[in-house]
């Protein structure tokens, strides 16, 4: 939408171009009409438009000094200049000014619409242009910004230019509470997260307009913001807003933030230490939603000398992989706790943590009937496994050793145990719920099983792939529905677990040899069974 200002002292021809606007050029709002330079001069502070369409001789100002006035503070103001008088002098100073067009009285209408859809192109250009600019500058700042926090070189130029100038800096860290439900299929988990990350930047701007938000590499939601004067608790109160804006809108978050920081340098330091502080609670037994700086710096030093607790996201990655992933998704999901060790914690305190994820990876796949020599060779009792003296590098590959053979280890388990049943149970289950998510991860979750196992044991007992059996069961349940409902097809659709009724249609065309409205009046028809497509 684009904002017009009419200023003239004649009121017809006030009402008459506004109705003319109105009328012929719908994309234009109509802000205001003065009737003199001064009025005019108080309606386009109050309502900034693009373009001022304004009389020439008006009481209190005239038309030339209103534009000059306004151009101070808007230099890409767009104006038209209305006049009864022919005169060079006004033409030239309005030249001068800038003015897009200079119209004689009475003004042709096709003319001015002529000039407005003229000046609304170059408006919506420079917006197009507006818009990529501060897109470009937005990604240049989360760039420096991730680069700066991950320990990377950031020339100081470069920060100077993305973000403002300030004494001190302000940092908070803002992690989403997931929904654990096994049975949310990974487009929803994708959508639900876009939902929180606007609900996040819809917060940002009513509490920290000035900040710039990134997503760091640990899944933390980091807003950087400068510190006026360093005051502390304005960090603590912003966080405290954010927390709970978040929580109202229905997106809990755990709010960690850091203490100030003095430069960039030192704000590398105090986003490290809120990390590893916000990891330490947030997987601990006392959880809290919102964690300060100044609760941290004041816990007792008995507890603050304690090794922090293991990172919940990266220890449940590893475990899930163990358990519902391949190998290379194990010793993926290692590699990448193993890296967190190292850029977070001193060797020591890395090692400890490396211990107890070890131990718990092992009672982990124990609880699933894999015995932990099954796992480690005879080059490795557990014992030395553990507690042998080794670099990190050396931990690191043990702990790769240690996931892959036990998800190989976890699949010679559920081959050797997996009741054929399982398999009439899953088609049960696919066959109640055709409507819902039957991915493979989905199902392999609901019995327990690795998916890539799941689909290589439903065709050893099937003898059909499991996809291929989803597809089958849905198209003949679709034809069912088309024959005996009178339901339409995109329910239909639904019924049988298409959102897309488009790609219900080609699915079914593929299956069964016709559209789905074709073999409903084949079906009407009553023909012989044999002409029509068997459903499958």
């Amino acid at each position: 939408m684009f904002r017009l200002l009419i200023a003239d002292d004649e009121d017809l021809v006030r009402r008459g171009l506004a109705a003319l606007i109105q009328r012929e050029a719908p994309e234009f709002t109509v802000v205001g009409a003065a009737a003199d330079g001064l009025e005019a001069l108080r309606l386009a502070e109050e309502t900034s438009p693009d373009i001022v369409c304004t009389d020439i001789r008006m009481p209190g100002l005239s038309g030339l000094d209103l534009i000059e006035r306004l151009r101070v503070a808007r230099p890409g103001l767009r104006s038209i200049i209305l006049s009864g008088y022919d005169d060079f002098a006004y033409a030239r100073r309005a030249i001068g000014l800038g003015v897009a067009e200079y119209l004689l009285k009475p003004v042709d209408a096709d003319q001015l619409l002529e000039i407005l859809a003229r000046l609304r192109a170059g408006i919506a250009a420079e917006r197009q242009d507006e818009r990529l600019r501060l897109e470009a500058a937005r990604i240049t700042a989360e760039q420096t910004v991730r680069r700066l926090l991950d320990g990377g070189a950031v020339d100081a130029a470069a920060l100077s230019a993305c973000l403002p100038p300030s004494r001190a800096w302000g940092l908070i860290l803002v992690y989403p509470v997931k929904d654990q439900d096994p049975s949310q299929s990974q487009e929803r988990e994708r959508a639900a997260l876009l939902s929180w990350e606007d609900a996040l930047g819809a917060c940002c701007r009513d509490h920290l307009p000035a900040a710039t938000v990134v997503l760091d590499g640990y899944g933390y939601y980091c807003a950087l913001f400068p510190l006026d004067g360093g005051e502390c608790a304005r960090a603590a109160t912003a966080a405290r807003a954010l927390h709970a804006a978040l929580c109202t809108a229905g997106w809990p978050a755990l709010v960690t933030v850091a203490r100030p920081s003095s430069g960039f340098d030192d704000l590398k330091t105090a986003y490290a230490e809120a990390i590893a502080r916000a990891d330490y609670y947030t997987s601990g037994a006392n959880d809290t939603p919102l964690l300060c700086w100044e609760l941290l710096s004041a816990r007792p030093a008995a507890q603050a000398e304690r090794w922090p607790a293991l990172p919940h996201g990266r220890r449940d990655a590893l475990l899930g992989a163990v358990t519902q992933g391949s190998e290379e998704d194990a010793a993926r999901a290692a590699g990448e706790f193993m890296a967190y060790l190292r850029g977070r914690l001193a060797p020591g305190a890395a090692r400890a943590l490396w211990v107890e994820m070890v131990v718990l990876l092992i009672n982990h796949v124990q609880e699933r009937g894999v015995r932990v020599d099954a796992i480690l060779d005879a080059r490795h009792d557990p014992r030395t496994f553990l507690l042998e003296a080794v670099d990190a590098g050396e931990l690191e590959t043990r702990l790769v050793y240690l996931a892959t053979h036990a998800v190989r280890a976890a699949h010679a388990v559920a081959q050797r145990h997996a009741p054929r049943g399982t398999i009439a149970e899953l088609r049960s289950y696919i066959d109640e719920h055709l409507d819902g998510d039957l991915t493979i991860t989905t199902l392999a979750r609901r019995v327990h099983l690795n998916a890539k196992y799941l689909g290589e044991l439903f065709k050893d007992v099937t003898s059909e792939p499991l996809g291929e059996y989803i597809i089958r069961t849905r198209m003949r349940r679709a034809c069912a529905l088309l024959a005996d409902s009178s339901s339409k097809v995109y329910e239909i659709a639904e019924q049988v677990g298409y959102g897309s009724p488009r790609h219900f249609a080609t699915m079914f065309r593929a299956t069964v040899g016709l559209s789905p409205a074709e073999y409903r009046e084949r079906r009407r028809q009553e023909l012989p069974a044999g002409s029509l497509a068997e459903a499958p």
